[in-house]
């Protein structure tokens, strides 16, 4: 019989969470590496055991930015076609401060916001 480790402790699921939240877009082999780090051996985690506990984590992290990214508003060109842009908590946000979408036969355009700085 193998000695494979079955049951993970609170401490590693708290490591693994840990590494995950710092690094969200790595792949699970660079997650595995990290979570093994300096453990021996018998210590280590399988590719596939820490992948399982990982996918929770990625499917609470896809929602979260999904409801983020689902703050932005879009109105139709009938409505000025100018929409505010409210900053998310997003870092990495794909607007600037001074634009906003514009909706305008059928196509999205960058216009001036009227936004106050």
């Amino acid at each position: 019989m193998s000695d494979r480790r079955v049951k993970w402790e609170e401490n590693e699921k708290l490591q693994l969470k840990r590494l995950f939240r710092s690094h969200p877009i790595k792949p699970v082999s660079y997650l595995q590496n990290l979570f093994n780090e300096g453990k021996p051996k018998h210590q280590h985690r399988s590719y596939n055991a820490v992948k399982s506990r990982v996918r929770p984590l990625k499917k609470e992290w896809h929602q979260r930015w999904l409801e983020e990214t689902s703050e932005w508003t879009y109105r139709f060109a009938n409505e000025e076609g100018i929409v505010s842009t409210a900053p998310t908590s997003s870092s990495t946000s794909l607007f600037d401060n001074k634009y906003a979408w514009s909706a305008g036969y059928g196509d999205l355009h960058f216009t001036p916001s009227l936004v106050e700085e």
